[in-house]
């Protein structure tokens, strides 16, 4: 993919940390679409949609990603996913792309519009189509959501937990089957203590009530606050590691949240968790088998204790549970050909001494081994083209590979991973 939003080796989305210089990245197009220029981040984009009414109506995005900083074109070449049942990906909101020409290949601009043939095999890799000038986005009439997170614990042997935590993400997925339901998502500290997990299970949903004047608990919002964490982190791994799973529960625990009122674009948005510099790997896994995917949740909890046991290396943060729902993705989106899917994101703070890269790589093969599970192309990557290419169907392969042929057969905006997964060169 290109460095638009995938720098080798790791999984970097582009963040733009400057503003637009020249004018702004975003604007109304005469339909009401949001158009959103390259570099244009999801502040940007929420930031002019609370400034300009749309003939008198104040809009905003249905979903976005838990990052605002994040370029708009970056997560979707990402195949960003948003969250809840009700939403497809942040992929589904796009109306129309438009590339520019590439040297020896594609001569003049080309505008893609939703249902247009190529259309939903070319939102995920943009960059490697060549120069991306712009996306347009579909808005929705503004809307507030009311925000709650419970704190659970999980108590039992082995067998038990798991069948509680069957249980959980059931109760996941049944709250979004309430159309007044947003999204929902779950967080879980990766190691039990006691016999005990604890998991924090949070619901957004829509609402006319006006803004809370109370905030998120202080985990959730104080930068400062989580580096001081991170500190504690490295020290405690390097010379108290049983000390960990005590700190990631009361992690957990600190993230209860009685109803609080939000802006939708403040409600979708984490937080300062997101603020930091993390090592992360974030699968996709089919939801339409829940047993299925709630024994990935499982497994991930088991390897992580294992591999805490065996070598003393640890994950520093709670594991995340996402889900999204129906989706048109095709091409290489993490979504292709799947109803419904559940993410599960591990990540840890990005310090060596962690060594993310030995405990991240190996859970990622199991999870594409034995529940064919797909990486977020935004997070981190281990696997090669080998690994990956089983994971889509050969239809898709083909048809991607004759649209990058065809519209940049010199390979101006090659790129290795993605050019030996497709075959090309």
């Amino acid at each position: 993919m290109s460095a638009i939003c995938h720098p080798p080796p790791g999984g970097v989305i582009l963040l733009s940390r400057e503003p637009s210089r020249d004018a702004p990245r975003v604007s109304f197009t005469e339909r009401g679409h949001l158009r959103c220029l390259l570099g244009a981040t999801f502040i940007e984009a929420t930031a002019f949609l609370d400034a300009h009414p749309w003939q008198g109506v104040r809009k905003c995005l249905i979903n976005q990603p838990g990052f605002q900083r994040l370029t708009v074109i970056g997560v979707l070449g990402a195949g960003g996913h948003g969250s809840g049942l009700h939403n497809g990906p942040i992929a589904s909101q796009v109306a129309a792309i438009e590339l520019g020409p590439i040297p020896g290949g594609r001569t003049t601009t080309r505008r893609l519009e939703r249902g247009e043939p190529d259309f939903d095999r070319v939102l995920t890799h943009l960059g490697r189509l060549g120069p991306v000038l712009a996306v347009e986005l579909d808005v929705v009439d503004r809307f507030r959501l009311a925000e709650s997170r419970e704190v659970l614990e999980i108590h039992g042997n082995a067998a038990t937990r798991e069948r509680q935590l069957s249980a959980l993400i059931r109760r996941a997925i049944v709250a979004q089957a309430d159309p007044r339901v947003h999204s929902a998502d779950v967080w879980i500290a990766p190691y039990a203590q006691a016999r005990i997990v604890v998991a924090a299970l949070g619901t957004r949903h829509f609402t006319r009530q006006s803004v809370s004047a109370w905030q998120r608990p202080l985990a959730l919002r104080s930068a400062a606050l989580l580096q001081a964490a991170n500190v504690a982190w490295n020290v405690a791994t390097a010379l108290r590691p049983g000390t960990v799973p005590g700190m990631l529960q009361q992690a957990v625990r600190m993230t209860a949240t009685r109803r609080l009122v939000l802006e939708a674009r403040d409600a979708l948005d984490l937080g300062a968790p997101n603020r930091l510099p993390m090592h992360a790997i974030e699968t996709a896994i089919d939801l339409d088998d829940v047993a299925r995917a709630t024994r990935a949740i499982v497994t991930t909890l088991a390897y992580l204790e294992e591999i805490a046991t065996r070598r003393s290396l640890y994950v520093c943060a709670p594991v995340g549970i996402r889900f999204v729902g129906t989706t048109t993705a095709a091409g290489l989106s993490p979504h292709a050909g799947r109803r419904r899917t559940m993410h599960i994101e591990v990540p840890t703070f990005a310090d060596p001494r962690l060594r993310a890269a030995e405990v991240l790589a190996p859970l990622q093969r199991l999870f594409a081994r034995d529940f064919s599970g797909r990486p977020h192309w935004g997070q981190g990557l281990y696997l090669s083209a080998t690994e990956l290419r089983p994971m889509w169907d050969d239809s898709e392969l083909r048809e991607l590979r004759a649209i990058v042929a065809r519209d940049d057969p010199h390979g101006v905006f090659a790129n290795p991973l993605l050019d030996s997964l497709l075959a090309l060169g």
